[in-house]
Order: structure tokens, then C-alpha cells, then sequence
């Protein structure tokens, strides 16, 4: 891990760098989370909040092994790369963070006071990083999504998190499972998630949100919604009753994905509906020589209930099939990086996944959903 002063761009200057072998620094895995710049109550001087990394002994099997290094998330000082903050297996963090950390500034007073990490084992973690003194910052976590056997999930990519629409009392994080270092695999039944957190700026879970009973019309505080077959948008009139109150009483919702069908892409949120990639492999015909890249997918729902938003099969009906569009070449396709652009004086909202532009409908009105832009701007 290394930092450099490029204010003169021809002149670079080398600041600091940190391994695994410095004092304090021993968790330190293969840094595949990206150092992310923040603004705490901590301090005046930027901070880099990060995860620990992907631990290639424990990860690489395809059943992992138990984990010994990138078991937590660091807070440094920027400028000079001196600790502040960590937390590890003494938080109870037991498997390697590789995913980048999602800090959100959930009050919007230009300090980020809310960390989301997620793990190897399919955990959720909040942290509550508010307050100046780090003795009175909390780690719990938020929900416990995996498991062994065909619940073996992993967590790669950081979580989106969107925040509580007016009138709410719970922000979104949205987060796939998916072992993009075992392709081939079948046995891990994987999902994507929708879990709602408490807005409340210092919340503390007490208990981990775990998924509900596959297929369940009942919603559960403290479980999810198993909205797979789509009924709050293609079920009866009963069904679809049913669907919306167990939405209304569940902590959130899942999908599940097919038969090794994997993410493996962070999910982007935008204009209410959110859009992530996946991966499922395809059998090898023989006696060719096009590379087997796998089916992608690029998936668009509506972030509160796991519908469709867009007729991607262009007949005006918005149905299951709807929630995704195959990938033209297959592959990985990429994170979707949301965009904006002036046209003849409109803006349009967009995200980006390769080639492949996306763009979602308006958000209806009344409801607030995050711009990235102006984000960008003020950061």
C-alpha cells in the first residue's frame, strides 16, 4: 500500500507505504479494497477507510478454509499513513473484508458517520464512526447471510446504500453474492440482497437480519422477503396483496439467482432502480476455439421490491424476465458507473457497464433517490 504527492504532476514525491510486516499492520491480505477518502469528525486531515483484504490461502479453495489475515477494516491518516482505528477478529470479524468499504454520510453534514463493510462469509457490518472520539464508535453486525454447503456465499463488492426516502425510517443496502474466483461452480446457491437499516445516525443492531423461509408470502421483522418469483408485480390480485404487506414487514428482500449463476459486479443505484452484473457459466461445446466466457447479465430493478423497471423485452409489459438483459460476448460485465449529461438543456441520468448504457426511468415523484453527481461535486 503506498501514497504519493502528485501535486506536481511531473515531479511526484513518495509519502509513506505500509505491508503486512509493519507494527499494527499484520491482517493485512491481498489489497483488493480500495482506499477510500473521507471526512470523519475524527480529525481535520482526510482519512483512507478500508477493508484488510482477500486472504488467497483461506479464499482460494472453493470451501474456504478458516481465515488468518484480512479479518477487519483500517481507518489511517492520509497524509502520513498513521493508524487510527481497526477492527478485526475481536469485533467478532473472522472472515477477510477483500470488498471496498461503503462510507455514507447518512445526515448529509459533510461528515461520513456510517461505514458498511461486507465479508468472505456473507456478513454485513455496520459501523458507527459519528462521534470525535473512536471509544465510542460501534461495530455490529447487521445482517448474516451465508453459511456452508450450497449457502457457502461470499461478499466481493461493497454495498450500495440508499437513503431513506421522506417519511422513512430505514436507508437500503443493496449487496450480490458471488465467488468471481470459482466461475464453474454450481454448488453455491447465490442472491441478491436488499437490507434495510435503521436511519437512526448511531442504530446498533442487536441481532443479525438472516434470510426467511424460501418462498415465504409472510413477512418477518428481522428476516427478508423472498421475492424471487416476482409477486408484487406478476402474481394475483392475492398474491400480490400478500407480496406488498410482506415487504412492509420484513427487513428487506432477496432473489435468487440461478443454477451458478454468480455477481460479479458492485451494484450502482440510480433514479430508483438498481443495476449490478452477473456471470453463469455455460457448458464448453468442443471442437471450437471461441473462449467460454460464461452468460452475463446486467440486472435492473426497482430497489424497494426487486421488479422490474424497465420492458427490456420491448413488448411494454414490465414481467420477470424483465429484470435483466443478456450481455452481448458474456463475461464479467463491470461495475456500472453512473453518469450525467446535458442534452438540449435536459439532464439525463445514466450508468455505464462496459459498452452498454443504461438508462433507468424517472424516479416518480415525491420519492428522493441519490445523484451522484452532485456527490461527486461536493466531495
Amino acid at each position: 500500500m503506498y501514497a504519493l504527492d502528485v501535486t506536481d504532476p511531473v515531479n511526484p514525491k513518495f509519502l509513506w507505504k505500509h505491508t503486512s510486516a509493519d507494527a499494527g499492520f499484520g491482517e493485512l491480505g491481498d489489497t483488493w479494497s480500495d482506499l477510500t477518502v473521507a471526512k470523519l469528525k475524527l480529525q481535520t486531515a482526510p482519512v483512507l477507510i478500508f477493508g484488510l483484504g482477500y486472504d488467497a490461502p483461506a479464499n482460494d479453495p472453493t470451501i474456504q478454509t478458516t481465515a488468518t489475515m484480512g479479518r477487519g477494516v483500517m481507518v489511517l491518516n492520509a497524509a502520513d499513513g498513521t493508524l487510527l482505528w481497526q477492527a478485526g477478529p475481536s469485533y467478532g470479524m473472522t472472515f477477510a473484508i477483500p470488498a471496498s468499504i461503503t462510507a455514507f454520510d447518512s445526515n448529509n453534514d459533510g461528515y461520513i458517520d456510517r461505514l458498511y463493510a461486507v465479508d468472505t462469509g456473507a456478513n454485513v457490518w455496520r459501523i458507527n464512526v459519528d462521534d470525535p472520539s473512536t471509544a465510542n464508535w460501534t461495530v455490529t453486525k447487521l445482517a448474516l447471510l451465508g453459511g456452508v454447503g450450497s449457502n457457502a456465499r461470499k461478499f466481493l463488492f461493497a454495498p450500495d446504500v440508499v437513503a431513506a426516502a421522506p417519511g422513512s425510517l430505514y436507508d437500503s443496502v443493496l449487496v450480490g453474492s458471488g465467488d468471481r474466483e470459482h466461475p464453474f461452480d454450481t454448488t453455491v446457491v447465490n442472491r441478491f440482497y436488499m437490507i434495510k437499516d435503521s436511519h437512526s445516525l448511531n442504530a446498533v443492531a442487536t441481532t443479525p437480519i438472516i434470510e426467511g423461509i424460501p418462498g415465504s408470502t409472510v413477512g418477518v421483522a428481522g428476516t427478508l422477503y423472498d421475492t424471487t418469483l416476482n409477486y408484487v408485480q406478476v402474481g394475483t390480485p392475492q398474491q400480490m396483496a400478500a407480496a406488498s404487506t410482506a415487504l412492509a414487514t420484513s427487513s428487506g428482500w432477496y432473489i435468487t439467482l440461478g443454477s451458478g449463476e454468480k455477481v460479479v459486479s458492485g451494484a450502482t443505484t440510480l433514479a430508483g432502480s438498481v443495476i449490478f452484473g452477473t456471470n453463469t457459466p455455460v457448458a464448453t461445446v468442443t471442437n471450437t476455439c471461441t473462449a467460454n466466457l460464461g452468460e452475463g447479465r446486467l440486472y435492473i430493478l426497482n430497489y424497494l421490491n426487486g421488479a422490474a423497471t424497465v420492458s427490456l423485452n420491448q413488448n411494454g409489459t414490465l414481467q420477470t424476465i424483465d429484470r435483466y438483459q443478456v450481455r452481448a460476448g458474456g463475461g464479467y460485465p463491470p461495475t456500472p458507473v453512473p453518469v450525467s449529461v446535458q442534452i438540449g438543456g435536459k439532464i439525463y441520468q445514466a450508468a455505464i457497464s462496459g459498452t452498454k448504457v443504461i438508462t433507468p426511468p424517472a424516479p416518480p415523484v415525491g420519492r428522493r433517490y441519490r445523484t451522484y453527481w452532485q456527490r461527486l461535486i461536493d466531495n
